[in-house]
């Protein structure tokens, strides 16, 4: 055992038998509280030799990338519809033959529609500055324009009749859903023949259906120049022009327009107006429309 310390020291004489000398002794002795065991310890087995960890670059951080936003629904681009080219006015004017054209115009929450007859070398015969077109009209304007254009080719005349007034909307036409309607008004237009263009006057009456979302001019009767003219049109959306066809024997009257004037709420609008087109045998004439409601 190993002691750190002595305890205690004590001193022994040893004799031998043949006595030569005296020997003195001297011997640590240690207490059973004094003295600890000395542990065992194996010895270290071969470790081998560890690998030095390589050197690793920190991590660059990652930079913030905003979400991205949804792309939105882009609808396709209709195409584009082809238009025939038009005929230069000083063309169609400059014809000896009678040129018949109707046009309509939106300004706003007001149209206006126009009928025009143009012939060369022609002659022209009003009725005069007060046309009683629509006695009962109030939100209906009608007016004439006549032009004289010279040349040294030809001398061409032209009659252009109009109607304008704030139109009636699609929801004023819907809250009537479910009435008839009945109209009637006057007809102004101009008439060509060999080398004259004769304006005439006439009348005429329509009975409309109205609904939800469309309505029908279920009919039209109308009399000009002599003739008169029967026929309706078709199923029409409450935000468009309708187109009514009348005939009479071998001549085809086209209308074509719409209802003007705020109508009460639940009631049919008040006035109806458009332009017409009259042809057939040999006959070209074109003009406008107007009328109440009755």
């Amino acid at each position: 055992k190993y002691c750190p310390e002595p305890t205690k020291a004590f001193t022994t004489t040893s004799t031998a038998s043949e006595t030569v000398g005296t020997i003195k002794t001297t011997t640590v002795a240690c207490s059973a509280s004094g003295c600890e065991p000395v542990r065992y310890v194996p010895p270290v087995k071969h470790v081998e030799p560890v690998e030095p960890v390589r050197y690793v670059p920190p991590v660059k951080p990652v930079k913030y990338v905003p979400p991205v936003k949804p792309v939105r629904y882009v609808p396709p681009v209709e195409p584009v519809r082809y238009v025939p080219p038009v005929e230069p006015v000083w063309d169609r004017m400059g014809s000896d033959r009678a040129t018949v054209t109707v046009g309509v115009l939106t300004t706003g929450d007001r149209y206006g529609l126009s009928a025009t007859v143009s012939q060369a070398d022609a002659k022209m015969i009003l009725v005069g500055n007060q046309i009683p077109l629509c006695h009962e009209c109030r939100f209906l304007n009608w007016y004439r324009t006549t032009t004289r254009i010279a040349s040294t080719h030809s001398n061409t005349v032209q009659i252009q009749h109009w109607i304008s007034g704030a139109v009636a909307t699609a929801a004023e036409l819907a809250g009537a859903a479910g009435k008839t309607a009945s109209y009637s008004g006057g007809l102004m237009g101009s008439v060509a023949s060999s080398g004259l263009i004769t304006e005439k006057l006439g009348h005429f009456d329509a009975r409309v259906r109205f609904g939800v979302s469309h309505y029908q001019v279920q009919n039209f009767n109308a009399a000009f120049d002599g003739r008169s003219y029967l026929g309706s049109s078709a199923s029409t959306r409450n935000d468009a022009l309708f187109n009514a066809v009348a005939t009479s024997g071998g001549r085809v009257m086209n209308t074509q327009g719409y209802f003007f004037g705020s109508p009460a709420p639940g009631t049919p609008p008040p006035e109806i107006g458009g332009h017409f087109q009259v042809t057939g045998g040999g006959y070209d004439a074109a003009g406008v429309f107007a009328g109440a409601r009755h």
